[in-house]
C-alpha cells in the first residue's frame, strides 16, 4: 500500500513542479527544481524497487507515476491560469490630496520584471490566437526567458522611468509620474 502512496505523491509532486518550474519567476526556479527532482526521485526508486521484484509490477508503478504527473500537470497549468484581476504593471504615486499639478504619463507597457504568471494570463486572453491553457505554462516560460534576454528589465520602463525623471528635474513645481 505504501508503495502506492509514495508513487502518487511523486506523480503529483512532479506534475505540479513542473507547471511552477515554467511560470515562475526567475528566482523561485531553484527552489522548484529541487521539489521536481526529489518527488522525480521518489518515484524513480520505487519504482525500480518494484520492477526488482517483478517487471510488470515496475511498469504499472511507472505508468502510475507519469499519469499522476499528468493529471497534476493539468490541474496547476488550469489553475495557473486562473490569476485574480492585477492591477496595470505600474501604478502611479500620486495623492489624491496632493497640492499642485500632476503629470500621468500613460502607455500600454509590459511589467518591468517577470514576476509570475498573474499579468500574463491575463495579457494572453487579449491576444489574436491565445495558447491552450496546457501549453500556457510554457508560453510563461518564453516570456520569462526573454525577461531574462533584455537583462530582467523591460526596456521601455527604464526609459519611462528615465524620461519622468528628465521631467521632474524641467518642471520641479510639477509632480510627474507614469502609469
Amino acid at each position: 500500500m505504501w508503495n502506492e502512496v509514495v508513487l502518487l505523491a511523486s506523480g503529483l509532486a512532479c506534475g505540479w513542479s513542473l507547471v511552477n518550474l515554467l511560470a515562475a519567476p526567475r528566482e523561485q526556479v531553484r527552489g522548484i527544481w529541487v521539489r521536481l527532482l526529489l518527488g522525480a526521485a521518489a518515484g524513480l526508486g520505487m519504482v525500480i524497487w518494484l520492477a526488482v521484484s517483478s517487471l510488470s509490477s515496475g511498469l504499472a508503478g511507472l505508468i502510475i507515476v507519469a499519469g499522476t504527473a499528468l493529471i497534476a500537470y493539468a490541474a496547476n497549468a488550469k489553475q495557473v491560469n486562473r490569476q485574480p484581476i492585477v492591477f496595470p504593471p505600474h501604478q502611479p504615486n500620486v495623492a489624491a490630496d496632493a497640492a499642485g499639478s500632476a503629470v500621468l504619463l500613460v502607455t500600454v507597457a509590459e511589467p518591468s520584471q517577470y514576476n509570475g504568471p498573474a499579468y500574463w494570463s491575463q495579457a494572453l486572453l487579449l491576444e489574436d490566437k491565445v495558447p491552450h491553457w496546457m501549453t500556457r505554462p510554457r508560453a510563461y516560460a518564453h516570456i520569462r526567458q526573454a525577461y531574462a534576454l533584455m537583462g530582467d528589465s523591460f526596456p521601455l520602463d527604464a526609459e519611462l522611468a528615465a524620461l519622468t525623471h528628465r521631467l521632474s528635474a524641467t518642471l520641479p513645481e510639477v509632480h510627474i509620474d507614469y502609469a
